[in-house]
C-alpha cells in the first residue's frame, strides 16, 4: 500500500508502508555515531510497537494476555487494562 505524507510544504511519496516505517523509524540523530543511532532505532521501534498494541487492545483484537505474551513471552502475577 503507497502512502503519502504531507507536512506543512514537504510532501514525500513512499512506495510501501514497509518503506514508511523504515524511514520514518529510523535512528539517525543529528550529532552521534553509530552506536547512538542505533539506540535511537531500538527506541522508536519499541515506541513504535507499543503503540500497535495499544490500537489493537483498544480495539479489543488482543486481550492484556497476548499484549504481555507479545512484549516479553512470558510474565507472573495477575494482569488487567487500566485506563
Amino acid at each position: 500500500m503507497r502512502l503519502r505524507n504531507t507536512n506543512g510544504r514537504c510532501i514525500t511519496d513512499h512506495e510501501s508502508l514497509e518503506d514508511y516505517a523504515e524511514v520514518e523509524l529510523e535512528g539517525n540523530p543529528f550529532e552521534g555515531g553509530a552506536l547512538e543511532a542505533a539506540t535511537a532505532r531500538a527506541e522508536n521501534n519499541s515506541k513504535a510497537i507499543g503503540r500497535l498494541l495499544d490500537v489493537l487492545a483498544g480495539r479489543g483484537l488482543l486481550n492484556v494476555d497476548e499484549v504481555v505474551h507479545i512484549v516479553n513471552d512470558y510474565s507472573f502475577g495477575e494482569k488487567s487494562f487500566e485506563s
